[in-house]
């Protein structure tokens, strides 16, 4: 059976979604993960140049939608192979089963890790707003979770995300410009000057200053940087097979360049105006994004006929969307975790393969509920080391899918290389007690992407062997994307 007619429970449609759903269920995907649940307190305490970040964000984004999202899914329609994923991409083109399974042990521990931040900070959201306990909502999400995408399958979630990613943008638009409606620029700008911030006001709303300290070289690449997990993330890769033809897939690459460009600037303009809403308190890299968005609502409140009932709305919109993104990562994850079980003789049938599905999502959701609970992780360094690993695993990605002479030898050792540099760079002290990460400014994800990239190019370079038949496939792609 063609993997594009096989109906199992958490395995992703092939070639189903058209442009609009496929934007949004992965461009708005990653800039939800990064700009809304972890730049907005971050800019309210180190200032307005922390929005490079959101540049480095967007810039990633782009290159990965115009230069290898297509190439990816020519390489499967030219070359006739079943290829559903990244994993099965490498596997198909190297031939070894010890590269795709450790590419899939990175990404579920990546995957994971991620789903257990999110669920983590919605448990805490909810459970504050609700008052109940923490652990018994953390719970309830996972079951709920589960059971949700049992009974639905990925294409009318891929329709619940769009439309509660799109409805969360529009609120965050209007409340931008509800701001400034009430108030006068004059305004806003002298309460920015009480704030007193380090460094004064005039340094903060500068975009080439940060943590009042002018930003140096070495800062913006960082920042920029940090969209280099876009391109090791594998919403994209996912993208190139979900489409439902090329035609779809040219016009989801179109839409999702728009939509992320569109919420950078109002997620970036938001941020920066919590500042102004939250005074005379301050804003705290421990201040949640439902935290801020509640005293944003406040502010307008003041000066506006709102219900009050539209903040706990906005707050519901807010949390769904939330738990929309955690079902994305954990349905992901799920199908990575399949991906490395090995071939079971007993699943001769479809009944059968969802009776192990439905197994290994016991499993996760209990793994899941482990680490929230006993752990109890900060979900933002959480989300942060999980990114910083996801850019050292995009160079090898990249080359693999753009570079005919990426050899296999090459790939494992940027593969391995990315994520030695990312450790050592993140928690090794190194220099007078400091990591290097702390001493050179220079984030451990940019810093293993550089590395990786350029071990796997040397590699490759001296291990590459001629394949006729890889030249032909390559030399037709390169047609294709004409």
């Amino acid at each position: 059976m063609s993997r594009s007619k096989r109906k199992y429970l958490f395995q992703n449609d092939q070639n189903t979604l058209n442009g609009a759903l496929l934007a949004g269920n992965n461009s708005m995907a990653e800039m939800l993960l990064w700009s809304l649940v972890l730049l907005p307190p971050v800019i309210g305490v180190y200032g307005a140049g922390v929005c490079v970040i959101n540049i480095g964000l967007f810039v990633g984004t782009t290159f990965a939608w115009l230069f290898l999202v297509k190439r990816l899914r020519s390489y499967r329609d030219l070359s006739q192979k079943t290829i559903g994923s990244m994993w099965e991409f490498l596997y198909d083109r190297y031939r070894s089963v010890i590269l795709k399974d450790s590419f899939l042990v990175v990404w579920l521990l990546i995957l994971l890790s991620m789903t257990a931040a999110l669920l983590e900070y919605g448990s805490k959201v909810i459970s504050k707003t609700v008052g109940m306990e923490y652990h018994w909502v953390a719970v309830g999400i996972v079951v709920s979770l589960s059971i949700y995408m049992c009974i639905l399958g990925n294409k009318v979630r891929s329709v619940i995300r769009s439309i509660f990613y799109i409805i969360l943008l529009f609120v965050f638009f209007v409340l931008v410009i509800s701001l400034f409606m009430v108030n006068k620029p004059s305004e806003l700008l002298d309460i920015y000057g009480k704030l007193h911030m380090k460094g004064g006001t005039s340094v903060y709303l500068n975009i080439l200053y940060y943590n009042g300290t002018q930003t140096g070289v070495t800062y913006i690449i960082s920042m920029v940087g940090m969209g280099l997990g876009c391109l090791g993330l594998p919403f994209l890769f996912n993208g190139a097979f979900e489409a439902k033809d090329s035609h779809e897939l040219d016009r989801g690459r179109v839409l999702s360049i728009l939509y992320t460009g569109v919420m950078i600037v109002v997620i970036s303009v938001w941020s920066l105006l919590n500042a102004v809403c939250i005074y005379p308190l301050k804003v705290t890299l421990d201040s949640g994004i439902d935290e801020l968005l509640r005293t944003y609502i406040a502010a307008l409140c003041h000066k506006l006929e709102v219900p009050t009932e539209i903040r706990y709305v906005i707050l519901g919109v807010l949390v769904i969307t939330l738990l929309c993104l955690t079902e994305r990562i954990f349905a992901m994850s799920m199908e990575v975790a399949r991906g490395l079980l090995p071939k079971m003789k007993w699943i001769r049938n479809e009944k059968q393969q969802n009776v192990a599905d439905i197994g290994l999502l016991v499993i996760l959701s209990g793994a899941l509920l482990v680490i929230v609970g006993i752990w109890k992780p900060e979900y933002q360094k959480l989300i942060t080391v999980s990114w910083e690993y996801a850019s050292a695993m995009a160079a090898p990605c990249i080359l693999a899918v753009v570079w005919r002479a990426a050899s296999r030898p090459g790939i494992f050792a940027g593969l391995f290389t990315g994520l030695a540099v990312c450790s050592v760079w993140y928690f090794v002290p190194m220099i007078e007690g400091n990591t290097l990460a702390v001493s050179t400014e220079l984030s451990a994800g940019t810093a293993s992407f550089v590395f990786a990239l350029a071990v796997t190019i040397i590699v490759s370079m001296f291990t590459h062997k001629k394949n006729e038949a890889e030249k032909k496939l390559f030399d037709q792609i390169k047609l294709d994307q004409r």
